[in-house]
């Protein structure tokens, strides 16, 4: 039995829906990707947590801040931020329109597992 993963469309708006707090992701997950659509509201964010996943933000809309240890990096559009596993970060949507990026998780490499509690 084949047991090679087949390809497949998950459609704009598509997967599954998370409403949160001060945004709201569409979830797409597949063979060790979590990829998430995320709109955030201005002020929207994460507190600083740490992750067993390694995570990238690649933001499509509006400008979002984030911080890691001592460091602190605003994005705009086209700008990709990674965050390795087990480091401590936090995001929050900077622009008054509000925001929308992409954040994806990857397979954690030691449990082979993955979180998509975004």
């Amino acid at each position: 039995m084949n047991r090679d993963p087949a390809p497949f469309l998950v459609p704009a708006g598509g997967g599954e829906v998370q409403n949160l707090a001060a945004h709201r992701l569409f979830l797409k997950v597949a063979h060790g990707v979590a990829l998430a659509e995320l709109e955030a509201e201005f002020g929207g964010g994460e507190p600083t947590q740490v992750r067993e996943e390694d995570t990238t933000f690649y933001i499509l809309d509006g400008r979002f801040q984030f911080e890691w240890g001592v460091s602190h990096a605003e994005a705009q559009p086209g700008d990709c931020v990674f965050v390795p596993a087990h480091v401590a970060h936090a995001w929050r949507c900077a622009s008054a329109t509000g925001g929308l990026m992409l954040v994806m998780r990857t397979l954690n490499r030691r449990t082979q597992t993955i979180k998509t509690n975004f």
